[in-house]
């Protein structure tokens, strides 16, 4: 005789069937993927400090950020300062992309697979370098011909030099080792190029400060005065013009 009824047992053999059906759903670990887009409106947060410090004024302010103020209350008197930020802006941006570039190039297993890698994006950077390279004597050529003091036209002089006789000089042998596939010449003139920059970087602050110096203190003295004057406006009025 049966233990259970027929229909029952029908019953018992589904019901084990659902749960090892279960089990294997459960063991296989199925996910479910999709894609939503939405749209972010993305804020940025200024936020000011209005502490009883931001209402006072900076004192003993070097010539540079005095004139540096003046500029940002848009002065006249200070029309003529010597444009070594454009020097400066140019010559640190140069020097990151040698520095950039430098890198992906060493990064590779070999100098020959580097340049492969590098090999779409080279033209477009050398055209980059060369352009910026081009402002760069540009702007030191309209610097050199100023009225400056002997001291800081010495230090032009030299900046000029390094920029159009020897960076332009070893940006092109740099172009050449790109053309002819030699991916160990490439990277070695552009670290010389990178070096040759550092010379003009590593000492335009000093020449920027003493520039400035001399500029400030050939002022008349009323127009000394209306510098000092935007100078020490308070802090809190000085981030609100930035913020401009």
């Amino acid at each position: 005789r049966t233990l259970v009824k027929p229909g029952r047992g029908r019953w018992l053999l589904a019901l084990r069937l659902g749960a090892l059906a279960l089990l294997i759903l459960i063991l296989a670990q199925p996910v479910r993927s999709f894609l939503e887009t939405r749209d972010i409106e993305r804020e940025v947060a200024i936020l000011i400090d209005e502490s009883d410090s931001m209402l006072l004024a900076d004192q003993r302010l070097s010539p540079s950020e005095k004139l540096d103020r003046a500029e940002l209350f848009k002065l006249t008197s200070v029309g003529n300062r010597p444009p070594l930020r454009g020097v400066s802006r140019l010559a640190n941006r140069l020097s990151e992309q040698l520095r950039h570039e430098e890198t992906a190039l060493s990064s590779a297993p070999s100098p020959a697979a580097g340049l492969e890698s590098r090999t779409p994006q080279l033209p477009e950077f050398f055209d980059s370098v060369n352009a910026d390279s081009t402002a760069l004597s540009t702007t030191l050529q309209q610097l050199a011909s100023l009225n400056l003091p002997g001291e800081i036209r010495s230090r032009i002089d030299d900046y000029l030099k390094r920029s159009r006789d020897g960076l332009d000089r070893i940006l092109s042998r740099a172009e050449e080792a790109f053309q002819a596939g030699n991916g160990e010449e490439l990277i070695r003139q552009l670290s010389v190029a990178r070096e040759e920059l550092d010379g003009i970087t590593d000492t335009l602050p000093g020449t920027f400060a003493r520039a400035d110096e001399w500029f400030y203190n050939k002022l008349d003295d009323p127009t000394r005065q209306q510098i000092d004057e935007k100078a020490a406006t308070p802090r809190i009025e000085i981030a609100r013009r930035i913020l401009e």
